[in-house]
């Protein structure tokens, strides 16, 4: 009789109890993977965002500045060039590298009181555009003491994150985005796979002289 109960209280898992463990064991993982998923790309989301928006206000700020302290003509090619201030801004709608123009970079004019992007300059060219980032747009569109409408477009990501106007979303090669970006379309990030490393920030704003 001590035999057998001695037996009866030494059995193992049965196969349906291993099942359980295993399904209950899997499921656990799974809801944890999710979450360290979902929480890198909210975190890579977020800092994105954070270098993209910083970026474009730091930029809307400086030319601005320069507009409000400009005792020169403020002049805006619609292309390539903004003066104001002192400094001439060269621009190009691209992807900021280190090996192209893209981006924007800020000079200080040897002569204050002229603005022509072909006088000399004086100190390091200072550039406002990270690379990896584009800038979509800059404009100080007015005239005399203003008041002057800035505006500032940057962005990041690869070309098949963005949306063109809101209607070609992804499948845009660079060059295909590079002539949206001439052309002027607005962008937006297309939401899909990869969109946590994509970002887009328009800013605007009114500068009156003030000397």
């Amino acid at each position: 009789m001590s035999q057998k109960q001695s037996v009866l209280d030494h059995h193992g898992f049965t196969v349906v109890e291993l099942m359980i463990a295993t399904l209950v064991f899997t499921t656990t993982l799974m809801v944890i993977t999710a979450g360290v998923i979902s929480f890198s790309k909210d975190y890579y989301k977020g800092t994105t965002s954070a270098s993209v928006q910083d970026t474009a206000r730091n930029t809307i700020d400086t030319v601005s500045q320069a507009i409000q302290f400009s005792t020169s003509e403020v002049i805006d090619d619609g292309s390539s060039v903004v003066c104001a201030g002192g400094y001439i801004f060269k621009y190009g709608l691209a992807k900021a590298t280190a090996e192209t123009a893209g981006g924007i970079t800020m000079e200080r004019l040897t002569d204050a009181s002229r603005c022509d992007s072909g006088e000399a300059t004086v100190g390091v060219k200072q550039k406002l555009i990270p690379e990896g980032m584009r800038l979509l747009v800059l404009r100080a569109e007015g005239s005399g003491s203003g008041p002057y409408v800035v505006r500032v477009g940057v962005a990041k990501g690869d070309a098949d994150l963005f949306c063109a106007d809101g209607t070609r979303c992804g499948a845009m090669s660079e060059s295909e985005l590079q002539t949206a970006i001439t052309a002027g379309e607005k962008l937006s990030c297309n939401g899909g796979a990869g969109s946590q490393f994509c970002y887009v920030s328009y800013l605007e704003t009114i500068v009156t002289k003030r000397m």
